[in-house]
């Protein structure tokens, strides 16, 4: 397919992506659980949705947060 260069399709070369970044963890200073659903990276809060959106959230706490949805399985579409 597309993104591999294996499939359907055959891509070239020159369209295979680049490296993948590095993790976030590395260098990190601290990561805490608060919950199943708030996790606390640095100063960054990654919440589950509950409806509100990532820049509401950050200024009800004072600091970065990111949202995300919950995935009930591997399959993503």
């Amino acid at each position: 397919g597309k993104k591999s260069g294996h499939g359907v399709y055959r891509w070239p070369a020159e369209t295979l992506p680049d490296a993948a970044l590095p993790p976030v963890m590395i260098g990190a200073e601290s990561v805490t659980v608060r919950s199943d659903n708030v996790t606390e990276l640095d100063d960054v809060l990654l919440l589950e949705t509950e409806g509100e959106t990532a820049l509401a959230l950050s200024i009800k706490h004072h600091r970065p947060v990111v949202v995300y949805d919950l995935c009930a399985s591997d399959t993503v579409v």
